[in-house]
C-alpha cells in the first residue's frame, strides 16, 4: 500500500537529543506514524519506544532498514555512521532525513548522493535554519547581498566528546560548519569561488585541531562573507548563531539562535521568535517538507546537494589553513543549485 493511502510510516535510528526533537515534531504531524526506533544503547531505544508509542524498538538499525512497513528513516546517529546507514537505507528503498554533517568527507557525501539517485528515493538534510521565519524574511528582503558576517559560537566542547573526535564527529568545523556554510550560500544563491581561512586552538588543549576558525568566502557575484566558528563560548546577546546581511540599501541582523530578526534601511521588519525553543527552530517545517516530498514525489527543499556543498567548502577551509593561502573549491555538478 502506498504512503499516500495509509500515511507515512517512519523509523528513527539514533535515540538521542536530535532524534527526540524530530520525533516530537513527527508525533504532532497528521498522517505520520512513528513505526519503530533503534539505538545501540538499549535503554535509550526502549525509552523512545515507550515515549512515542512505537511498534517496536531494537539495537540493530538493520531491522528498520529492512522493514517493508517503514517508508522513511530519520538517521540521527554520529557522523561516522552516516554514509553506511544512508547508503544501506537507499538500497532498501527508504527515504531518509539525514542529520548534519552529511558525512565525514565530500567523497562519502558523493557516494550517498549517487546511492539515492540510483535508488530513486528522497534524501533530505537537517539544515533546518533555512526554514526559520527570519531566514526566509532575509531572503525576500535582500535577494543579492554584498556583505555577510556569519558566526557560530558555542560553549566549550569537551576534548573527549564525539564532536571533537576526528574519527567520529569530524571536529568543531565539521559539526558547526554545515549550518553556517549552508545559510551563507543560501543568502547569496551560489557557491564560493575562493576561501581564505585561519584557525587556532585554546592554549590548554592537547587533542583538538581547532577551537576557532575564521576567514572569508568570496562569491562570483562579488559578495564577500566573513565567518567565525568557535567553542570559546556562546556570546550572550547574538547567541550561538548570528548573521549580518546587507546589500548597501537594506541590512538585516539574524540572532537569538536564528529565531529573531531586525531589518532596517529601505525595508523594515522585526521578528521575535523567542517563544520557540532554540533547538527546534525550523524543525517542524523541515520535517513537513520532507514528508511532503515523499507524498508529492518531489525533491526536498534541502537535499543532499547542500550536504556535499558544505563538505567541499569545509575541506577548502582546512586546506587554506594548512597552506596559509586562499583556495578555490571545486564543485561537481551534483553540488550545485538547490538554493
Amino acid at each position: 500500500m502506498s504512503s499516500n493511502m495509509r500515511g507515512v510510516r517512519i523509523g528513527c535510528i539514533g535515540c538521542g537529543f536530535i532524534g527526540d526533537i524530530h520525533l516530537r515534531q513527527a508525533a504532532r504531524m497528521p498522517g505520520v506514524v512513528i513505526g519503530a526506533v533503534a539505538d545501540v544503547r538499549a535503554p535509550s531505544a526502549e525509552a523512545f519506544h515507550q515515549r512515542f508509542g512505537t511498534g517496536y524498538w531494537t539495537t540493530d538499525p538493520r531491522r528498520l532498514i529492512e522493514d517493508p512497513d517503514l517508508d522513511a528513516l530519520l538517521i540521527c546517529t554520529y557522523p561516522d555512521t552516516h554514509a553506511d546507514l544512508a547508503i544501506r537505507s537507499a538500497a532498501a528503498g527508504k527515504h531518509v532525513l539525514l542529520e548534519k554533517p552529511m558525512a565525514l568527507s565530500s567523497s562519502e557525501c558523493l557516494e550517498i548522493l549517487n546511492a539515492f539517485s540510483q535508488a530513486g528515493v528522497k534524501l533530505a538534510l537537517d539544515l533546518k535554519f533555512r526554514f526559520s521565519p527570519p531566514v526566509e524574511a532575509v531572503k525576500r528582503a535582500i535577494p543579492q547581498p554584498r556583505i555577510i558576517a556569519a558566526q557560530a559560537a558555542c560553549d566549550r566542547l569537551p576534548e573527549e566528546s564525539h564532536y571533537m573526535d576526528p574519527a567520529v564527529g569530524g571536529g568543531l568545523l565539521e559539526n558547526l560548519g554545515p549550518h553556517l556554510i549552508d545559510l551563507v550560500c543560501f543568502f547569496v544563491g551560489g557557491e564560493p569561488v575562493q576561501v581564505y581561512a585561519r584557525g587556532n586552538r585554546l592554549p590548554d588543549r592537547k587533542k583538538t585541531s581547532f577551537d576557532a576558525v575564521t576567514g572569508t568566502l568570496e562569491f562570483r557575484d562579488g559578495c564577500i562573507a566573513s565567518f567565525l566558528v568557535s567553542d570559546h563560548g556562546e556570546f550572550s546577546y547574538p547567541s550561538k548563531w548570528f548573521y549580518e546581511i546587507s546589500d548597501g540599501k537594506t541590512h538585516a541582523v539574524v540572532y537569538d539562535h536564528c529565531r529573531s530578526l531586525q531589518i532596517g534601511g529601505e525595508a523594515t521588519e522585526k521578528i521575535d521568535g523567542s517563544h520557540t525553543p532554540p533547538h527546534e527552530t525550523g524543525s517542524y517545517e523541515l520535517l513537513t517538507d520532507f514528508i511532503g516530498a515523499i507524498r508529492d514525489n518531489r525533491a526536498p527543499r534541502v537535499d543532499g546537494r547542500a550536504g556535499l556543498r558544505a563538505a567541499i567548502v569545509q575541506e577548502a577551509i582546512l586546506e587554506s589553513i594548512r597552506r596559509a593561502q586562499p583556495v578555490e573549491p571545486e564543485f561537481p555538478p551534483a553540488a550545485r543549485a538547490g538554493l
